[in-house]
């Protein structure tokens, strides 16, 4: 996800939008994707954004840049999505756009 671009925020992986109701991964770099595009791209083709290659090991995805908390495991509630409110609760980096 480009922040420079103008539109609705798109997966990386599959260019859809995202809608209310999916559930969104945010690895390390911030960029966001549909958590059923990146979980296979970063676990059969490469563990890097496919967008910037950062590394996305599992222990580059509990780095403190992936904006976890670091004693609940949870996103951070000011983690939007270009103005969408993410539910938080989820240990794997991830949020449902609600």
């Amino acid at each position: 996800m480009d922040r420079d671009l103008k539109g609705p925020p798109l997966c990386g992986v599959c260019s859809d939008t995202f809608e209310t109701g999916d559930t969104v991964r945010r690895l390390p770099c911030r960029h966001a994707f549909h958590s059923s595009c990146i979980d296979p791209w970063l676990t059969k083709k490469c563990a890097r954004c496919p967008l910037c290659r950062t590394n996305c090991t599992p222990g580059e995805m509990r780095s403190p840049v992936s904006r976890l908390n670091r004693t609940t495991g949870v996103l951070s509630p000011s983690d939007s999505l270009e103005g969408r409110i993410l539910s938080t609760g989820r240990l794997d980096n991830t949020a449902v756009i609600i």
